[in-house]
């Protein structure tokens, strides 16, 4: 991280970006409302006014689900302050059992700032970037998508925060406090029921706008169909996985 990034990093407790990385953390908004707005004046243009009508709601459906997404990856740029006397060599310690607990692969380390990256397992096009800041009186410390990789992380953002403060906590005051991916059951019946019903939906509903939906025009609804349900499914068995 370039040093007047850290500093305005330090100075507004939001993670900066610069400016390619920005586009590139944004991607998934730019694409969704980038290809609405596309299809709804595409609609105007070479299709009848009646049809486009129709599309609209669709359209702005889609819309409005890339504005929620931009707010909540405007979101997880905050970083949370938490109150830890520690000292940089504890630091370390739990850095070196989170690394081993979620294969986190350090690219920046010393007393300034901490960056870490954590992939899917073997999906190497999704994961996350956590920022650690030491503080004298605490850490700011968040946890998002990584901007070099354009899919967003939804589902291990307090995992990797959450890990890494037990880890420094059971390094503080040794004690053996367990952690999140150890507590969770991927297993368990409610989540076994769960997928068992949502991966044969997907499965159905990319069938469907692939061969329906798609040929039928509606290629705003088909297309965010069919990647809604592949990026739950990519994202879901890349957790299973790792």
């Amino acid at each position: 991280m370039k040093s007047s990034l850290l500093n305005k990093t330090i100075e507004t407790q939001r993670l900066q970006l610069s400016r390619w990385h920005a586009f590139e953390y944004y991607f998934s908004v730019f694409f969704i409302v980038g290809l609405s707005v596309y299809m709804m004046f595409s609609d105007y243009i070479m299709r009848s006014e009646e049809f486009a009508s129709s599309n609209l709601s669709f359209n702005s459906f889609f819309i409005g689900i890339g504005l929620l997404i931009f707010l909540n990856l405007r979101k997880k740029l905050k970083l949370q302050f938490y109150h830890l006397k520690v000292d940089y060599n504890q630091i370390q310690m739990a850095l070196n059992q989170t690394k081993k607990d979620l294969g986190w692969n350090i690219v920046t380390n010393n007393e300034n700032v901490i960056q870490a990256k954590r992939n899917w397992g073997n999906v190497s096009f999704g994961g996350e970037l956590i920022t650690i800041i030491p503080r004298q009186n605490g850490l700011l410390i968040n946890s998002i998508s990584d901007p070099d990789l354009r899919t967003p992380s939804l589902f291990f953002h307090k995992t990797n925060v959450r890990t890494f403060l037990i880890n420094l906590y059971n390094v503080v005051n040794d004690t053996k406090i367990k952690k999140p991916e150890e507590l969770e059951n991927k297993w368990s019946t409610g989540n076994l029921i769960f997928r068992l019903v949502a991966y044969p939906f997907c499965l159905v509903s990319i069938i469907t706008s692939i061969f329906f939906i798609i040929p039928e025009g509606n290629y705003t609804l088909g297309v965010g169909l069919s990647l809604f349900c592949l990026f739950y499914l990519v994202s879901d068995i890349s957790r299973l996985i790792n």
